[in-house]
């Protein structure tokens, strides 16, 4: 089995338990420290390049394999995950929205974190907000305004929303919430890799890879506007540090059908596999433009996740 793990942003311990890490739920050091030594006990690592070249070359896994992926490019994943994955000497993939690091887009969850965290809660516009994001007003019910759950409530329904349509819709809201609640504070934003970051991580075991260039929604997109954000972001690493990883992440990553879409003009650019966000594990039989991925709980007792990564490498798998 193929077992891909899946991460994001990462907080400093320290950072646990206040309203950002809250509101957008980061994985605390410590637990990730724990993930990399449950799974280094639990079966082999490698990046998922090289899981899937063995499997191409030899027609399946020698033996269970873990891998272990980052999604967008948080500055955490230098900051944080590089260190300890060094401490362990553990390989890691990271696919990157090269136009968050080149600075010409923002990551619109990270600025709709950043609005809410701050807004004020006793001049909240209840009805206006939810106008703006299409829910019943009714979602706001059962929390009390301006407490850190009652915060990350708000924006877990806000960003479910904003997922699920296309890239210009979503701006159009942004904008809306915006115009409502104010902008983000610039120190809550989330801050990204820098290409000297890329450039570094990248001569010592971890690996880089596309996620397109403007973190758009695939599923809403034409066929020539996806070729130019999954291949420029591509072009885009391999003229920065030389190289780039043969594989893709999904933006959003749960919509199956619009996959099956992309994969050959995957396929039809030298792509060897690509990750979705849909929970299980894989094995020769999957489809590898459409690899599943895990999270493994914020914790770090060890037994906790011994049994978790079993049971993870023994789920089930899509072909």
């Amino acid at each position: 089995r193929l077992l891909v793990l899946m991460y994001h942003d990462l907080a400093p311990d320290a950072e646990m338990g206040s309203l950002s890490s809250t509101v957008r739920e980061r994985l605390a050091a410590s637990h990730f420290e724990a993930h990399l030594i449950a799974v280094r006990k639990a079966a082999r690592v490698m990046t998922v390049a090289d899981a899937v070249d063995e499997i191409l070359r030899t027609g399946g896994l020698h033996e269970d394999t873990i891998s272990i992926t980052f999604d967008d490019g948080y500055r955490a994943v230098h900051d944080i995950a590089y260190p300890l994955l060094r401490k362990y000497e553990l390989p890691a993939t990271v696919f990157i929205t090269t136009g968050w690091l080149n600075g010409s887009i923002s990551l619109w969850w990270e600025e709709l974190a950043g609005i809410i965290e701050s807004c004020d809660a006793e001049r909240f516009p209840f009805a206006d907000f939810f106008e703006v994001i299409k829910v019943d007003i009714a979602e706001s019910s059962g929390m009390r305004p301006g407490s850190v759950e009652w915060r990350a409530r708000l924006f877990a329904t806000a960003s479910a929303c904003l997922r699920d349509i296309d890239t210009e819709a979503a701006a159009d809201r942004m904008s809306a919430i915006r115009s409502l609640l104010g902008p983000a504070p610039e120190e809550r934003l989330a801050r990204p890799l820098d290409w000297a970051q890329v450039g570094e991580m990248s001569k010592n075991g971890i690996a880089f890879s596309s996620h397109t260039v403007t973190h758009i929604n695939l599923s809403h997109a034409d066929d020539v506007t996806l070729e130019n954000e999954i291949v420029g972001a591509r072009s885009e690493i391999e003229s920065r540090i030389g190289s780039a990883d043969s594989g893709f992440a999904y933006t959003y990553g749960q919509d199956v059908s619009a996959y099956r879409r992309i994969a050959p003009i995957l396929a039809r650019n030298g792509f060897q596999y690509a990750c979705t966000a849909i929970p299980g594990a894989n094995d020769a039989s999957s489809d590898r433009f459409a690899l599943l991925r895990e999270t493994l709980s914020p914790t770090t007792s060890r037994l906790l996740l011994k049994r978790e990564v079993s049971l993870d490498l023994g789920g089930p798998t899509i072909s």
